[in-house]
């Protein structure tokens, strides 16, 4: 089954600094892309989703996925 993101906030998650209010995207309905210079967030952005839907983060140093070790649930 398919889910429909509408927007996506972050709170100091990598490089989106500060308050959930200064870090929300909004999404159209239908396809979306994003697109910005190298170092502006993108892949950290993904790595948002991921971590959101699958409890997971990318490790660019190795990559591949790996569960998230700071989970609440996991400590």
């Amino acid at each position: 089954m398919a889910s429909v993101i509408k927007s996506i906030a972050f709170k100091n998650f990598y490089n989106f600094y500060g308050d959930f209010e200064n870090n929300t995207f909004t999404f159209s309905e239908g396809l979306n892309i994003i697109n910005a210079d190298n170092g502006m967030g993108k892949s950290k952005m993904y790595n948002g989703f991921l971590w959101i839907i699958k409890d997971m983060v990318y490790d660019s140093d190795r990559k591949s996925t790996r569960l998230n070790s700071s989970h609440p649930s996991r400590s």
